[in-house]
This record gives structure tokens, sequence and C-alpha cells, in this order.
């Protein structure tokens, strides 16, 4: 189902259109045992002996994140609970991302293509937070970090490592109203340079309620990127770099 997507696409009737890469190979999907129906009723118990055979052989590959999709667990979660937990008793270092928490929602493909697209995600900004935080900690700056999420809101660091997915094209949605004078302040206190309308202000910010002068700012420009995430069913990992 990865392969194949959905027809949505630019150009319906374009023969010619190509289709984005998928974010994960073929060769690291897996498949296992298992079905819960419609209604949330067990059909089919989950061969928790398969999961381990699939986790086994995965180790090998060298995976840093896994994204885990059943068929209808956004209304039973139990079987992507339990290969949640046996991929974490088998690999610990790994991350693991569950639709059923991620995104419970039915329709298979964007489930699990959300999913795919926040395990792909999850080493790398946990990664850059663990950084940001700690220069963040060696200039004083003693507040949470919060970031923003491209529904608008913002997040806390601990939520954007868990749900990276949530961060995409999240500058735009940062970007003031046209005509806003509201300024932005560096860490000296003084109003940095108005913004073109449009602009993100910030991406991330870390802000002391006891003056300007603790507050940081980062400029973020935003680039297109399609996602192409496939998925069938159960198992899909992330190679390490």
């Amino acid at each position: 189902m990865l392969e194949i997507a959905r027809q949505i696409r630019p150009r319906l009737y374009d023969i010619f259109c190509e289709k984005p890469k998928p974010l994960i190979p073929r060769y690291l999907c897996y498949g296992v045992p298992e079905r819960i129906d419609y209604a949330g009723q067990v059909v089919r118990p989950l061969d928790e002996d398969a999961v381990r055979e699939v986790v086994r052989a995965i180790r090998k590959e060298n995976v840093e994140a896994v994204a885990v999709c059943l068929l209808h667990s956004y209304v039973n979660p139990a079987h992507e609970r339990r290969v949640g937990a046996v991929i974490a008793e088998e690999l610990p270092a790994v991350f693991v991302s569950l639709s059923s928490e991620l995104c419970p929602e039915m329709r298979e493909y964007f489930r699990a293509s959300t999913t795919v697209i926040n395990a792909v995600e999850m080493p790398i900004v946990s990664r850059y937070l663990d950084l940001l935080e700690n220069r963040l900690s060696g200039i004083g700056v003693e507040t949470g970090l919060n970031l923003m999420a491209s529904a608008g809101g913002i997040i806390s660091s601990q939520v954007a490592r868990r749900e990276p997915v949530h961060l995409v094209e999240s500058g735009p949605a940062a970007a003031r109203s046209p005509g806003s004078t509201r300024p932005v302040y560096s860490r000296s206190g003084r109003a940095a340079p108005g913004r073109t309308p449009g602009r993100p202000a910030t991406d991330a910010a870390a802000t002391s309620r006891r003056s300007p002068t603790r507050t940081c700012s980062w400029d973020a420009s935003t680039r297109d990127t399609s996602w192409a995430a496939n998925f069938r069913s159960i198992l899909s990992w992330r190679r390490r770099p």
C-alpha cells in the first residue's frame, strides 16, 4: 500500500507524473499475523513469536526508528501497544512511533504515512533539541523550551521529541499577520528589525517572564518537501545514517 499510495497527485491525468520516493524502502517494511476488525473485536490474536522474529531480523539493519501501524488500531490499540512493548524490550535504544497514539483515525494509508514521517523525524529532532537545550542552559536560559506547531499553537520540547510530525511546516504557522508591529526582542533587549509580512518570525523560542533580555529567537526559512510515506500494515524501519 505504501508503494501504491493514493490517487491524489498534482496533475491527475498526467501519465508522466513521477511519484516521490518513499521515506522507507519496501525491504524495510514487515508484516506480522494479527487482525482486529472495524468494531475493535480481535479476529486473529497477535502472533508475538512472529513479532520477535521480525525484530531479530531487522536488528542487523542497524535501524534508528520504528513506525507501527495495524489495521483498525484506532478502535482497539491493544495489538499495536503490545508490538511497541516488544520492540522496546528487544531494541531499547530505538525510537518507536505508534499510529494509535499519534493519529488514531480511520483511513490506513494516511494514518500510516503520518506515523512514518513521525518516526523518521524522531531521532533527528531529539538530537537537535538536546543540543539546543544544552546551549540555552549554557547562556543562562532556565525556562522551558516551547516550539511552534503546524496547527498554530505551541508544544513543549518533550512533546516535540515524541511527536515531531507536528513541527512540519510550523514556520508558516508562526508568521505574524500583515501589519503587525509587535517587536521580536534579541538577547540584548533591543527590538529586532521588522519582519517581512508573511515570513516566519520564529520557529522556536524560549522566553523568561523576568525580562526581554532572556528572550531568544531563531529565524527559519521553510522549504517545500514532498512527503511520500509508504506503508502497508505493520512495521516499518528507519536505517541509521
